[in-house]
């Protein structure tokens, strides 16, 4: 591996590639079960092939994104980003513009409604494995929101978390926060 390290690669890939190619590297598969709990597949792909053929394709040619009032998708070298509930999409080739500092939406309108269309059937597809696999949305704060415990903002805080059902459940907290899983709702 000495004789690619510190090498640039182009191929896209996004943060839910990073876990699968640890764990691809180490060779450890990611565990079917995890306490008797069948576990969903990780939605990443292994940048690993990268490290070796640094002018493969990439394996990564969608990703969705959804994010603080806008809506995304990259396909092939291309990402269109729009505010979310609007029809007007930007469009970026982020092949050959990676700063995304030129919208190109009105020289290439049918790209805009290939990605648009494509970024609709994707988000349903996904909102329909949610809703058929899992998981459920559960009440998982309790409490009022600064929790009673707990210091200034910044600082250490207590944080209640219960599920509605028993399967695992992850929760956010803030950094410092530490997180009771047999809290009651309560």
């Amino acid at each position: 591996m000495k004789d690619v390290a510190g090498g640039v690669r182009d191929q896209y890939h996004h943060a839910v590639d990073i876990v699968p190619t640890v764990l691809d590297c180490a060779a450890v598969e990611p565990p079917q079960t995890v306490r008797g709990h069948v576990q969903a597949p990780l939605p990443g792909v292994s940048m690993r092939y990268t490290f070796t053929a640094p002018d493969a394709p990439s394996a990564r040619r969608t990703q969705l994104y959804q994010m603080a009032g806008r809506r995304a998708i990259y396909h092939d070298g291309w990402k269109a980003v729009a505010a979310d509930g609007s029809d007007r999409w930007e469009l970026y080739h982020v092949s050959a513009d990676r700063s995304e500092i030129r919208n190109v939406a009105a020289t290439y309108p049918e790209k805009v409604a290939e990605l648009a269309s494509r970024w609709e059937a994707e988000a349903a597809a996904g909102r329909d494995a949610l809703a058929r696999e899992g998981p459920e949305m559960p009440e998982l704060l309790t409490g009022s929101w600064p929790p009673r415990r707990g210091r200034a903002a910044g600082r250490a805080r207590d944080l209640d978390a219960a599920a509605a059902r028993k399967a695992p459940v992850s929760v956010v907290a803030p950094a410092g926060a530490s997180v009771s899983p047999d809290a009651s709702p309560g």
